[in-house]
């Protein structure tokens, strides 16, 4: 064979093999600051949900699941890992693939949440761009936050920003 059609053939196999080469999933991060009236939400859990697809993420959404939803969806959702707000109210999760996620942030704060409101009742429920937050009462005169997070499609490879700002 002359030298042309080896280098030709040689050519060839690189590029089949190329072509069938497994490609690497595609991570980025997903990272947000906390905020309230009073500042930076600090030292608060945040906590990284996966789901297996959309309908997993949906199944998170309903109020009430069947038996064979509640079943299906401990099966395709998954909590993958958590971290802690800085002094800065900033989290930060490296290295997430392209999937279906949701976050949860819980946290205890001295602030009473309904200040202006004389009739504080000890659990108390609003929205804010896209969470569901909740306060409680406790006995210590603190409150329990919990931002519970509705479910987004991320796409790795860049930087997923999820801000929780109460207005509160």
């Amino acid at each position: 064979m002359s030298p042309r059609i080896v280098t030709l053939l040689a050519i060839g196999i690189l590029a089949t093999a190329c072509a069938r080469a497994p490609q690497s999933p595609t991570t980025g991060s997903i990272a947000g600051t906390l905020s309230g009236a009073g500042g930076p939400i600090q030292n608060a859990e945040v906590k990284l949900q996966s789901y297996a697809d959309e309908n997993c993420a949906k199944l998170n959404q309903k109020n009430k699941l069947s038996e064979a939803e509640d079943a299906q969806y401990k099966q395709c959702s998954r909590q993958m890992s958590s971290t802690t707000s800085d002094s800065q109210g900033q989290y930060s999760f490296p290295n997430v693939a392209d999937g279906w996620y949701s976050l949860n942030v819980n946290w205890t704060t001295n602030e009473d949440p309904l200040k202006s409101n004389p009739m504080w009742k000890p659990i108390f429920l609003y929205r804010e761009e896209g969470f569901l937050v909740t306060f409680i009462a406790a006995k210590d005169s603190s409150f329990r936050g919990l931002a519970v997070g509705e479910p987004f499609r991320f796409s790795g490879g860049d930087t997923g920003k999820k801000d929780l700002k109460l207005k509160l």
